[in-house]
């Protein structure tokens, strides 16, 4: 007996979006693509299936951009700036102080989310802040036929010298 032709059923996150045949393509791409992806195929009431994860990468853009403020001596101040994409960049600050044009790094009142708070600010708080948003490492990861005895790669891809910068 010649059994029947499988047909898998595809899954998003436990949901059936595709029936029809052994590939899913995905075509254009987007953000809302990331999750869990599930084959399914049955036959004479066995089961099998396989679950991938698919996390699109996102280039970096500034959700929030800083702006200029004026302040007194005194006041506390949030300098707004957010980076998104996918992997999450990570946002670093540099000012300039008094006349000297050279930015240096400010370190010890950035935010989670990439903002910095100046609190009691003072004359020498005053100087252009610049924030930059970087992306230090691509995800990566290894093949799911990984097999006892063969050889199996990933590669790793740092991002020096992509930095997105805006004055303000």
């Amino acid at each position: 007996m010649i059994p029947k032709r499988l047909f898998p059923v595809w899954l998003l996150l436990g949901i059936c979006f595709l029936n029809t045949g052994h590939t899913s393509v995905i075509d254009p791409l987007t953000e809302d693509d990331t999750g869990n992806y599930t084959c399914v195929a049955s036959s004479r009431g066995i089961t099998s299936s396989y679950t991938t994860t698919l996390d699109v990468l996102v280039p970096p853009s500034w959700k929030v951009m800083p702006s200029d403020i004026d302040a007194v001596n005194g006041d506390n101040i949030i300098l707004n700036c957010q980076g998104s994409g996918q992997p999450q960049p990570v946002v670093s600050w540099h000012r300039t102080m008094s006349l000297n044009p050279d930015f240096i790094s400010v370190t010890n009142k950035i935010q989670a989310n990439g903002s910095v708070i100046l609190s009691d600010i003072s004359k020498e708080d005053e100087g252009m802040y610049r924030p930059e948003s970087t992306l230090m490492i691509q995800p990566f990861s290894f093949p799911s036929e990984s097999v006892i005895g063969k050889r199996v790669s990933a590669t790793c891809t740092p991002s020096a010298g992509e930095k997105w910068s805006s004055s303000g």
